[in-house]
């Protein structure tokens, strides 16, 4: 697979390295067409929603090692059901210019993290409380009128399942997809 690094080959985690679930294709094709609409750098990162990295808990520790990460993710991928979601509403963070479509139940994906920090794995810290959020679109100082604007976009209509469970390491907006896990539990 193209851009997939091999386990074998990876000693520790450089870059900043995220635990996502992977958005299905009619969901990142709506976000990835706003992206580019919007001329976002967004455009080329895949559309997901972040369980381990962003807020709750930071990056995987250099300390990590890549092949028991990998190994732990699988274990709970294995024991952990597909989530079946829908999205609630367009909202962005307080005093910032992300904005981002909002599950209706967090639940499932605080759980889901809970799970894999309770594996032992090395994670940094991070400053924000979990917010599970699938980004649409990032500005720096967005005018009054692109809020409105960004803020009554279409929520994607209907529930869908999420169960791809991936880790991707990140370099500013070049990433690379280093591991997946299928979410196959009851």
């Amino acid at each position: 697979m193209p851009g997939v690094v091999a386990a074998q080959n990876l000693m520790k985690f450089e870059l900043d390295t995220y635990i996502v679930l992977d958005m299905p294709q009619s969901v990142c094709d709506q976000v990835k067409s706003i992206r580019e609409r919007y001329g976002s750098r967004l455009a080329i990162l895949p559309v997901k929603i972040t369980v381990i990295g962003s807020s709750g808990i930071g990056t995987f520790s250099e300390e990590q090692e890549p092949i028991t990460a990998f190994e732990l993710v699988d274990r709970v991928a294995s024991m952990f059901a597909p989530i079946k979601t829908a999205f609630r509403r367009v909202t962005k963070f307080p005093n910032s210019g992300i904005f981002y479509y909002e599950p209706d139940d967090p639940q499932p994906f605080i759980e889901l993290q809970r799970k894999l920090v309770s594996t032992g794995l090395k994670f940094k810290e991070s400053p924000f409380p979990f917010n599970p959020h699938c980004t649409i679109v990032k500005f720096d100082q967005p005018s009054k009128e692109l809020v409105n604007e960004i803020m009554s976009l279409p929520v994607p209509k209907g529930q869908f399942k999420l169960d791809v469970l991936s880790i991707y390491s990140f370099n500013g907006y070049d990433s690379r997809l280093l591991h997946r896990a299928k979410l196959i539990g009851f």
